[in-house]
Protein backbone atom coordinates (compact mmCIF):
# COMPACT_ATOMS: atom_id res chain seq x y z
CA UNK A 1 0.00 0.00 0.00
CA UNK A 2 1.41 3.65 -1.04
CA UNK A 3 1.83 6.66 1.51
CA UNK A 4 -1.25 7.97 -0.74
CA UNK A 5 -3.16 4.63 -0.37
CA UNK A 6 -6.38 4.81 1.89
CA UNK A 7 -6.40 2.32 4.40
CA UNK A 8 -10.01 0.11 3.30
CA UNK A 9 -11.42 -2.21 6.03
CA UNK A 10 -12.73 -5.44 4.72
CA UNK A 11 -16.54 -4.07 4.01
CA UNK A 12 -17.72 -7.63 3.16
CA UNK A 13 -16.71 -9.13 6.82
CA UNK A 14 -17.56 -6.21 8.71
CA UNK A 15 -20.55 -4.45 7.02
CA UNK A 16 -22.74 -5.16 9.42
CA UNK A 17 -20.76 -3.36 12.43
CA UNK A 18 -20.23 -0.54 10.11
CA UNK A 19 -23.44 0.09 9.15
CA UNK A 20 -24.89 -0.03 12.74
CA UNK A 21 -21.82 2.39 13.37
CA UNK A 22 -23.06 4.59 10.92
CA UNK A 23 -26.59 4.19 11.21
CA UNK A 24 -26.01 5.59 14.46
CA UNK A 25 -23.59 8.45 13.44
CA UNK A 26 -26.20 9.56 10.64
CA UNK A 27 -28.99 9.28 13.05
CA UNK A 28 -27.60 11.18 15.85
CA UNK A 29 -25.75 13.91 13.75
CA UNK A 30 -28.82 13.80 11.31
CA UNK A 31 -30.98 15.36 14.36
CA UNK A 32 -28.63 17.44 15.30
CA UNK A 33 -27.70 19.22 11.89
CA UNK A 34 -32.02 19.44 10.75
CA UNK A 35 -31.95 21.26 14.43
CA UNK A 36 -29.22 23.77 12.85
CA UNK A 37 -30.45 23.70 9.41
CA UNK A 38 -34.02 24.69 10.97
CA UNK A 39 -32.83 27.08 13.85
CA UNK A 40 -30.66 29.23 10.94
CA UNK A 41 -33.10 29.22 8.54
CA UNK A 42 -35.83 30.46 11.04
CA UNK A 43 -33.40 33.34 11.92
CA UNK A 44 -32.47 33.81 8.26
CA UNK A 45 -36.46 33.90 7.82
CA UNK A 46 -36.76 36.75 10.06
CA UNK A 47 -34.25 38.52 8.97
CA UNK A 48 -35.11 38.97 5.48
CA UNK A 49 -37.84 38.48 2.88
CA UNK A 50 -39.01 35.57 0.75
CA UNK A 51 -37.96 37.78 -2.38
CA UNK A 52 -34.33 37.85 -1.26
CA UNK A 53 -34.99 33.69 -0.82
CA UNK A 54 -36.40 33.66 -4.14
CA UNK A 55 -33.20 35.75 -5.46
CA UNK A 56 -31.29 32.91 -4.73
CA UNK A 57 -34.07 30.10 -6.64
CA UNK A 58 -33.86 32.12 -9.27
CA UNK A 59 -29.80 31.40 -9.40
CA UNK A 60 -29.77 28.55 -8.10
CA UNK A 61 -32.00 26.52 -10.94
CA UNK A 62 -28.79 27.37 -13.28
CA UNK A 63 -25.76 26.96 -10.88
CA UNK A 64 -27.17 23.94 -9.63
CA UNK A 65 -27.36 22.11 -13.23
CA UNK A 66 -24.07 23.02 -13.70
CA UNK A 67 -22.77 21.77 -10.47
CA UNK A 68 -24.23 18.05 -11.96
CA UNK A 69 -20.96 17.98 -14.36
CA UNK A 70 -18.19 18.70 -11.53
CA UNK A 71 -18.22 14.88 -11.50
CA UNK A 72 -19.02 13.93 -8.02
CA UNK A 73 -20.80 11.20 -10.05
CA UNK A 74 -16.96 9.37 -10.01
CA UNK A 75 -17.54 9.57 -6.45
CA UNK A 76 -20.32 7.39 -6.08
CA UNK A 77 -18.29 4.93 -8.76
CA UNK A 78 -15.32 5.05 -6.50
CA UNK A 79 -17.46 3.23 -3.58
CA UNK A 80 -19.63 0.90 -5.73
CA UNK A 81 -16.07 -0.04 -7.36
CA UNK A 82 -13.71 -2.49 -5.12
CA UNK A 83 -11.31 -2.88 -8.13
CA UNK A 84 -9.96 0.76 -8.26
CA UNK A 85 -6.41 1.64 -7.27
CA UNK A 86 -4.29 5.07 -5.96
CA UNK A 87 -3.98 5.43 -10.54
CA UNK A 88 -7.66 5.90 -10.44
CA UNK A 89 -8.05 8.30 -7.66
CA UNK A 90 -5.63 10.61 -8.27
CA UNK A 91 -7.40 10.50 -12.20
CA UNK A 92 -10.93 11.52 -10.89
CA UNK A 93 -9.65 14.16 -8.61
CA UNK A 94 -7.56 16.40 -11.55
CA UNK A 95 -10.64 15.28 -13.72
CA UNK A 96 -12.64 17.34 -11.33
CA UNK A 97 -10.61 20.16 -10.53
CA UNK A 98 -10.95 21.06 -14.40
CA UNK A 99 -14.50 20.21 -14.63
CA UNK A 100 -15.25 22.62 -11.33
CA UNK A 101 -13.19 25.53 -13.28
CA UNK A 102 -14.97 24.64 -16.51
CA UNK A 103 -18.14 25.32 -14.95
CA UNK A 104 -17.00 28.66 -12.96
CA UNK A 105 -15.79 30.12 -15.70
CA UNK A 106 -18.82 29.47 -17.78
CA UNK A 107 -21.16 30.26 -15.08
CA UNK A 108 -19.32 33.96 -14.69
CA UNK A 109 -19.84 34.29 -18.57
CA UNK A 110 -23.59 33.53 -18.30
CA UNK A 111 -24.12 36.05 -15.42
CA UNK A 112 -25.44 38.71 -17.25
CA UNK A 113 -27.56 36.48 -19.75
CA UNK A 114 -29.20 34.64 -16.69
CA UNK A 115 -30.06 38.19 -15.56
CA UNK A 116 -31.84 38.71 -19.03
CA UNK A 117 -34.18 35.71 -18.77
CA UNK A 118 -35.54 36.71 -15.37
CA UNK A 119 -35.34 40.18 -16.65
CA UNK A 120 -33.86 41.04 -13.15
CA UNK A 121 -30.23 42.99 -13.09
CA UNK A 122 -29.18 42.05 -9.73
CA UNK A 123 -28.83 38.96 -10.41
CA UNK A 124 -25.51 39.15 -12.41
CA UNK A 125 -23.26 39.81 -8.97
CA UNK A 126 -25.04 37.21 -7.52
CA UNK A 127 -24.69 34.45 -10.29
CA UNK A 128 -20.66 35.49 -10.73
CA UNK A 129 -20.20 34.76 -6.84
CA UNK A 130 -22.00 31.74 -6.23
CA UNK A 131 -20.30 30.26 -8.98
CA UNK A 132 -17.10 29.88 -7.18
CA UNK A 133 -18.60 27.07 -5.31
CA UNK A 134 -18.05 24.81 -8.49
CA UNK A 135 -14.57 25.03 -8.23
CA UNK A 136 -14.04 24.81 -4.53
CA UNK A 137 -16.71 21.85 -3.92
CA UNK A 138 -15.19 19.36 -6.39
CA UNK A 139 -11.57 19.75 -4.37
CA UNK A 140 -12.87 17.00 -1.85
CA UNK A 141 -15.05 14.53 -4.01
CA UNK A 142 -12.37 11.74 -3.92
CA UNK A 143 -11.63 12.70 -0.03
CA UNK A 144 -15.49 11.90 0.84
CA UNK A 145 -16.05 9.03 -1.20
CA UNK A 146 -13.36 7.47 0.60
CA UNK A 147 -14.66 8.44 4.05
CA UNK A 148 -17.86 6.67 2.41
CA UNK A 149 -16.61 3.43 1.16
CA UNK A 150 -14.68 2.89 4.38
CA UNK A 151 -17.60 4.21 6.27
CA UNK A 152 -15.97 6.63 8.55
CA UNK A 153 -19.45 8.42 8.96
CA UNK A 154 -18.20 10.06 12.36
CA UNK A 155 -15.34 12.54 10.57
CA UNK A 156 -18.03 13.16 8.38
CA UNK A 157 -20.41 14.32 10.58
CA UNK A 158 -18.33 16.47 12.62
CA UNK A 159 -16.92 18.13 9.31
CA UNK A 160 -20.39 18.71 8.03
CA UNK A 161 -21.60 19.71 11.88
CA UNK A 162 -19.26 22.53 12.16
CA UNK A 163 -19.26 23.86 8.59
CA UNK A 164 -23.21 24.06 9.31
CA UNK A 165 -22.70 26.01 11.61
CA UNK A 166 -19.87 28.34 11.19
CA UNK A 167 -21.98 29.27 8.12
CA UNK A 168 -25.11 29.68 9.59
CA UNK A 169 -23.21 32.28 11.63
CA UNK A 170 -22.03 34.06 8.91
CA UNK A 171 -25.09 34.27 7.06
CA UNK A 172 -27.01 35.33 10.10
CA UNK A 173 -24.37 38.16 10.98
CA UNK A 174 -24.56 39.73 7.12
CA UNK A 175 -28.45 39.83 7.46
CA UNK A 176 -28.99 41.25 11.33
CA UNK A 177 -26.26 43.77 9.48
CA UNK A 178 -28.58 44.64 6.66
CA UNK A 179 -26.48 42.95 3.81
CA UNK A 180 -29.85 41.90 2.67
CA UNK A 181 -29.57 38.69 -0.24
CA UNK A 182 -25.61 38.50 0.37
CA UNK A 183 -26.14 37.05 3.14
CA UNK A 184 -27.34 33.71 1.89
CA UNK A 185 -24.47 33.90 -0.60
CA UNK A 186 -21.80 34.28 1.54
CA UNK A 187 -23.53 31.10 3.56
CA UNK A 188 -23.28 29.07 0.86
CA UNK A 189 -19.27 30.12 -0.14
CA UNK A 190 -18.49 29.84 3.56
CA UNK A 191 -20.24 26.15 3.61
CA UNK A 192 -18.42 25.26 0.89
CA UNK A 193 -14.85 26.28 1.89
CA UNK A 194 -15.48 24.81 5.49
CA UNK A 195 -16.08 21.65 4.05
CA UNK A 196 -13.10 21.41 1.85
CA UNK A 197 -10.45 22.52 4.67
CA UNK A 198 -12.28 20.26 7.24
CA UNK A 199 -12.44 17.38 4.92
CA UNK A 200 -8.54 17.31 4.01
CA UNK A 201 -7.73 18.19 7.05
CA UNK A 202 -8.89 14.87 8.27
CA UNK A 203 -8.41 12.98 5.56
CA UNK A 204 -4.71 10.84 5.03
CA UNK A 205 -5.52 11.01 1.15
CA UNK A 206 -3.63 13.24 -0.93
CA UNK A 207 -3.79 13.47 -4.90
CA UNK A 208 -0.46 12.43 -7.28
CA UNK A 209 0.40 13.87 -10.42
CA UNK A 210 -0.96 12.15 -12.34
CA UNK A 211 -3.32 12.41 -14.82
CA UNK A 212 -4.61 8.28 -16.62
CA UNK A 213 -7.65 8.54 -19.34
CA UNK A 214 -7.56 4.56 -19.07
CA UNK A 215 -8.35 4.86 -15.41
CA UNK A 216 -11.24 7.55 -15.90
CA UNK A 217 -12.49 4.85 -18.69
CA UNK A 218 -12.49 2.13 -16.16
CA UNK A 219 -15.65 3.73 -14.22
CA UNK A 220 -17.06 5.68 -16.85
CA UNK A 221 -20.27 3.58 -17.71
CA UNK A 222 -21.00 3.76 -14.27
CA UNK A 223 -20.81 7.60 -13.98
CA UNK A 224 -21.75 8.52 -17.02
CA UNK A 225 -25.15 7.25 -16.68
CA UNK A 226 -25.28 8.43 -13.08
CA UNK A 227 -24.56 11.60 -14.12
CA UNK A 228 -27.31 11.30 -16.69
CA UNK A 229 -29.55 10.83 -14.09
CA UNK A 230 -28.65 13.34 -11.80
CA UNK A 231 -28.90 15.79 -14.46
CA UNK A 232 -31.61 14.93 -16.06
CA UNK A 233 -33.65 14.77 -12.05
CA UNK A 234 -32.19 17.68 -11.56
CA UNK A 235 -33.68 19.54 -13.96
CA UNK A 236 -37.22 17.87 -12.62
CA UNK A 237 -37.05 18.95 -9.36
CA UNK A 238 -36.23 22.05 -10.48
CA UNK A 239 -38.08 23.05 -13.42
CA UNK A 240 -40.84 24.11 -11.42
CA UNK A 241 -38.10 27.34 -9.66
CA UNK A 242 -37.35 27.89 -12.77
CA UNK A 243 -41.35 28.25 -13.94
CA UNK A 244 -42.56 30.50 -11.37
CA UNK A 245 -39.25 32.70 -11.16
CA UNK A 246 -40.08 33.31 -14.88
CA UNK A 247 -43.85 33.87 -15.07
CA UNK A 248 -44.61 34.53 -11.37
CA UNK A 249 -41.39 36.60 -10.04
CA UNK A 250 -38.74 35.90 -7.03
CA UNK A 251 -41.12 37.00 -4.33
CA UNK A 252 -43.84 34.06 -4.87
CA UNK A 253 -40.50 31.73 -5.78
CA UNK A 254 -39.10 32.62 -2.13
CA UNK A 255 -42.51 31.52 -0.56
CA UNK A 256 -42.70 28.29 -2.59
CA UNK A 257 -38.75 27.93 -2.27
CA UNK A 258 -38.95 27.60 1.74
CA UNK A 259 -42.09 25.47 2.05
CA UNK A 260 -39.52 22.80 -0.62
CA UNK A 261 -37.18 22.96 1.81
CA UNK A 262 -39.48 22.56 5.03
CA UNK A 263 -40.19 19.52 2.91
CA UNK A 264 -36.33 18.13 2.12
CA UNK A 265 -35.21 18.79 5.42
CA UNK A 266 -36.31 14.85 6.53
CA UNK A 267 -35.57 13.89 2.80
CA UNK A 268 -32.03 15.28 3.57
CA UNK A 269 -31.43 14.57 7.23
CA UNK A 270 -33.03 11.09 7.49
CA UNK A 271 -33.90 9.35 4.26
CA UNK A 272 -30.77 10.32 2.03
CA UNK A 273 -28.60 10.09 5.50
CA UNK A 274 -29.69 6.68 5.45
CA UNK A 275 -29.11 6.04 2.26
CA UNK A 276 -25.20 7.35 2.35
CA UNK A 277 -25.08 4.79 4.68
CA UNK A 278 -26.54 1.86 3.37
CA UNK A 279 -24.91 2.39 -0.21
CA UNK A 280 -21.54 1.52 0.75
CA UNK A 281 -23.21 -1.26 2.94
CA UNK A 282 -25.10 -3.08 -0.02
CA UNK A 283 -21.94 -2.27 -2.83
CA UNK A 284 -20.52 -4.79 0.07
CA UNK A 285 -22.81 -7.99 -0.61
CA UNK A 286 -24.25 -6.98 -4.32
CA UNK A 287 -24.13 -10.41 -5.23
CA UNK A 288 -26.16 -11.73 -2.65
CA UNK A 289 -29.82 -10.52 -3.87
CA UNK A 290 -31.28 -12.31 -0.56
CA UNK A 291 -29.41 -10.32 1.44
CA UNK A 292 -29.51 -6.73 -0.34
CA UNK A 293 -33.71 -7.49 0.19
CA UNK A 294 -33.47 -7.71 3.43
CA UNK A 295 -31.11 -5.13 4.34
CA UNK A 296 -33.38 -2.72 1.68
CA UNK A 297 -36.61 -3.58 3.67
CA UNK A 298 -34.85 -2.50 7.10
CA UNK A 299 -33.65 0.27 5.37
CA UNK A 300 -36.98 1.46 4.38
CA UNK A 301 -38.81 0.54 7.84
CA UNK A 302 -36.24 2.44 9.51
CA UNK A 303 -36.63 5.76 7.57
CA UNK A 304 -40.50 5.47 7.60
CA UNK A 305 -40.58 5.30 11.36
CA UNK A 306 -39.05 9.03 11.68
CA UNK A 307 -40.30 10.61 8.08
CA UNK A 308 -44.19 10.05 8.02
CA UNK A 309 -45.03 10.85 11.09
CA UNK A 310 -42.96 14.39 10.64
CA UNK A 311 -44.79 14.53 7.33
CA UNK A 312 -47.98 13.88 8.62
CA UNK A 313 -47.92 16.10 11.60
CA UNK A 314 -46.42 19.20 10.26
CA UNK A 315 -49.29 18.85 7.65
CA UNK A 316 -52.15 19.18 10.22
CA UNK A 317 -49.98 21.81 12.48
CA UNK A 318 -48.85 23.64 9.00
CA UNK A 319 -51.19 27.16 9.99
CA UNK A 320 -49.96 27.50 13.68
CA UNK A 321 -46.23 26.20 12.36
CA UNK A 322 -45.76 28.87 10.30
CA UNK A 323 -47.00 31.68 12.10
CA UNK A 324 -45.20 31.17 15.22
CA UNK A 325 -41.37 30.42 13.54
CA UNK A 326 -41.67 32.36 10.30
CA UNK A 327 -44.19 35.78 10.55
CA UNK A 328 -47.13 36.47 9.12
CA UNK A 329 -45.60 37.61 5.81
CA UNK A 330 -44.84 33.78 5.11
CA UNK A 331 -48.65 32.52 5.62
CA UNK A 332 -48.87 32.18 1.84
CA UNK A 333 -46.55 29.39 2.73
CA UNK A 334 -49.10 27.31 4.44
CA UNK A 335 -51.35 25.62 1.66
CA UNK A 336 -47.74 24.77 -0.28
CA UNK A 337 -46.31 23.14 2.72
CA UNK A 338 -49.71 20.69 2.82
CA UNK A 339 -49.22 19.65 -0.46
CA UNK A 340 -45.46 19.14 -0.04
CA UNK A 341 -45.86 16.88 3.38
CA UNK A 342 -48.17 14.41 1.18
CA UNK A 343 -45.55 14.30 -1.29
CA UNK A 344 -42.73 14.29 1.20
CA UNK A 345 -44.17 11.64 2.95
CA UNK A 346 -44.23 9.57 -0.45
CA UNK A 347 -40.60 10.90 -1.87
CA UNK A 348 -39.10 9.88 1.73
CA UNK A 349 -39.46 6.07 0.94
CA UNK A 350 -39.11 6.05 -2.88
CA UNK A 351 -36.10 7.77 -3.42
CA UNK A 352 -34.12 5.00 -2.22
CA UNK A 353 -34.49 3.19 -5.66
CA UNK A 354 -31.52 4.73 -6.54
CA UNK A 355 -29.71 2.27 -3.42
CA UNK A 356 -30.72 -0.87 -5.73
CA UNK A 357 -30.00 0.96 -8.81
CA UNK A 358 -26.43 1.72 -7.78
CA UNK A 359 -25.77 -0.87 -5.24
CA UNK A 360 -26.04 -3.38 -8.25
CA UNK A 361 -24.45 -1.31 -10.66
CA UNK A 362 -27.08 -0.75 -12.57
CA UNK A 363 -27.22 2.92 -13.34
CA UNK A 364 -28.28 2.44 -16.93
CA UNK A 365 -31.85 1.21 -15.69
CA UNK A 366 -32.13 4.12 -13.47
CA UNK A 367 -30.84 6.79 -15.88
CA UNK A 368 -33.94 5.12 -18.41
CA UNK A 369 -36.30 5.46 -15.94
CA UNK A 370 -36.04 9.34 -15.19
CA UNK A 371 -36.01 9.83 -19.19
CA UNK A 372 -39.51 8.52 -19.20
CA UNK A 373 -40.83 10.31 -15.62
CA UNK A 374 -39.41 13.57 -16.97
CA UNK A 375 -42.26 14.08 -19.57
CA UNK A 376 -45.11 13.64 -16.43
CA UNK A 377 -43.15 15.47 -14.53
CA UNK A 378 -42.42 18.77 -16.53
CA UNK A 379 -46.66 18.86 -18.01
CA UNK A 380 -47.48 18.43 -14.20
CA UNK A 381 -45.23 21.93 -13.61
CA UNK A 382 -47.00 23.39 -16.91
CA UNK A 383 -50.61 22.58 -16.05
CA UNK A 384 -50.06 23.73 -12.39
CA UNK A 385 -48.87 27.07 -12.56
CA UNK A 386 -52.01 28.22 -14.30
CA UNK A 387 -53.24 27.90 -10.71
CA UNK A 388 -49.80 29.59 -9.30
CA UNK A 389 -47.54 28.43 -6.28
CA UNK A 390 -49.83 26.14 -5.01
CA UNK A 391 -51.02 24.62 -8.39
CA UNK A 392 -47.08 23.88 -9.08
CA UNK A 393 -47.01 22.05 -5.70
CA UNK A 394 -50.01 19.72 -7.13
CA UNK A 395 -48.52 19.11 -9.82
CA UNK A 396 -45.02 17.44 -7.95
CA UNK A 397 -47.57 15.28 -5.87
CA UNK A 398 -49.53 14.09 -8.89
CA UNK A 399 -46.01 13.25 -10.54
CA UNK A 400 -44.90 11.68 -7.03
CA UNK A 401 -48.25 9.72 -7.08
CA UNK A 402 -47.82 8.52 -10.54
CA UNK A 403 -44.09 7.19 -10.32
CA UNK A 404 -44.87 5.20 -6.95
CA UNK A 405 -45.67 2.03 -8.63
CA UNK A 406 -43.56 1.83 -11.75
CA UNK A 407 -40.22 2.91 -9.42
CA UNK A 408 -40.63 0.00 -7.05
CA UNK A 409 -41.67 -2.43 -9.35
CA UNK A 410 -38.74 -2.09 -11.88
CA UNK A 411 -35.96 -1.48 -9.15
CA UNK A 412 -37.43 -4.42 -7.39
CA UNK A 413 -36.58 -6.74 -10.12
CA UNK A 414 -33.01 -6.27 -9.47
CA UNK A 415 -33.25 -8.35 -6.13
CA UNK A 416 -36.40 -10.34 -6.32
CA UNK A 417 -38.69 -7.67 -4.13
CA UNK A 418 -42.08 -7.21 -5.26
CA UNK A 419 -44.61 -3.63 -4.73
CA UNK A 420 -46.61 -5.67 -2.59
CA UNK A 421 -43.77 -6.48 -0.22
CA UNK A 422 -42.52 -3.18 -0.03
CA UNK A 423 -46.10 -1.92 0.44
CA UNK A 424 -46.91 -4.04 3.51
CA UNK A 425 -43.18 -3.45 4.79
CA UNK A 426 -44.98 0.61 5.20
CA UNK A 427 -48.78 -0.27 5.57
CA UNK A 428 -48.04 -0.49 9.80
CA UNK A 429 -46.02 2.53 10.26
CA UNK A 430 -48.28 4.61 7.35
CA UNK A 431 -51.65 3.72 9.76
CA UNK A 432 -49.92 5.13 12.25
CA UNK A 433 -49.08 7.72 11.72
CA UNK A 434 -52.27 8.76 9.57
CA UNK A 435 -54.15 7.53 13.10
CA UNK A 436 -51.36 10.46 15.07
CA UNK A 437 -52.57 13.19 11.99
CA UNK A 438 -55.91 13.20 12.78
CA UNK A 439 -55.94 12.54 16.59
CA UNK A 440 -53.97 15.74 16.73
CA UNK A 441 -56.81 17.14 14.16
CA UNK A 442 -59.53 16.16 16.64
CA UNK A 443 -57.39 18.06 19.71
CA UNK A 444 -56.68 21.32 17.59
CA UNK A 445 -60.24 21.76 17.53
CA UNK A 446 -60.63 21.42 21.19
CA UNK A 447 -58.20 23.51 21.93
CA UNK A 448 -59.26 27.32 22.53
CA UNK A 449 -59.57 29.58 19.44
CA UNK A 450 -58.08 32.88 21.58
CA UNK A 451 -54.76 31.05 22.31
CA UNK A 452 -51.31 32.23 20.97
CA UNK A 453 -49.72 30.13 17.44
CA UNK A 454 -47.06 29.10 19.69
CA UNK A 455 -49.25 27.97 22.39
CA UNK A 456 -51.52 26.28 20.23
CA UNK A 457 -48.02 24.53 18.11
CA UNK A 458 -46.90 23.28 21.81
CA UNK A 459 -49.46 21.71 22.64
CA UNK A 460 -50.25 19.90 19.04
CA UNK A 461 -47.03 18.43 19.00
CA UNK A 462 -46.73 17.38 22.53
CA UNK A 463 -50.13 15.56 21.67
CA UNK A 464 -49.08 14.09 18.51
CA UNK A 465 -45.90 12.86 19.73
CA UNK A 466 -47.60 10.77 22.68
CA UNK A 467 -50.28 9.42 20.55
CA UNK A 468 -47.78 8.37 18.06
CA UNK A 469 -45.58 6.93 20.15
CA UNK A 470 -48.54 4.84 21.43
CA UNK A 471 -49.70 3.75 18.59
CA UNK A 472 -46.21 2.24 17.27
CA UNK A 473 -45.79 0.49 20.88
CA UNK A 474 -49.33 -0.93 20.53
CA UNK A 475 -48.75 -2.29 17.50
CA UNK A 476 -45.24 -3.78 18.33
CA UNK A 477 -44.15 -2.06 14.86
CA UNK A 478 -41.51 -3.97 13.15
CA UNK A 479 -39.47 -1.08 12.31
CA UNK A 480 -39.88 -0.04 15.65
CA UNK A 481 -38.70 -3.18 17.33
CA UNK A 482 -35.85 -3.18 15.24
CA UNK A 483 -35.21 0.67 16.47
CA UNK A 484 -35.36 -0.58 19.79
CA UNK A 485 -32.71 -3.35 19.44
CA UNK A 486 -30.18 -1.40 17.26
CA UNK A 487 -30.63 1.53 20.80
CA UNK A 488 -30.16 -1.15 23.45
CA UNK A 489 -27.00 -2.99 21.60
CA UNK A 490 -25.48 0.49 20.96
CA UNK A 491 -26.19 1.60 24.79
CA UNK A 492 -24.80 -1.92 25.71
CA UNK A 493 -21.50 -0.96 23.85
CA UNK A 494 -21.14 2.13 25.43
CA UNK A 495 -21.44 0.82 29.37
Amino acid sequence: MTQNQPHSPDLHADWKLLTVRGLRWIFTTGVLKQLLNFGIGICLARLLDPGDFGLVGMVLVFTGFAGMFIGKEFGAAIIQNKNLTQRHYDSIFWLNVFLGALCTAALCFAGPAISRFYNTPDLTPITMLISVNFFVGCLNVVQVALLDKTMNFRRLAIIETVSIVSAGAVGIALAASGRGVWSLVWQSITLSLLTVILTWSVSRWRPGFRFDPSAIRDVLRFSVYLLGFNAVNFFARNFDNLLIGKYLGFYPLGIYGKAYQLMMFPLAQISWGVARVMFPSMSAIQHDRGKVKNVYLKCLRAIALITFPLMAGLFVVSGPFVSAFFGEKWAPMVPVIRIFCLAGLLDSVTTTVGLIYQSQGRTDVQFKMILVQIVIILSAFVIGLSWGITGVAAGYLVAALIFLYPEWKIAGRLIDLTFGEMARNLSGTFLCAAGMAAAVWVFGMMLPYGWASWMRLAAEVFFGVGAYAALVRIFRLKGYREAGEIVSSLYRKAS
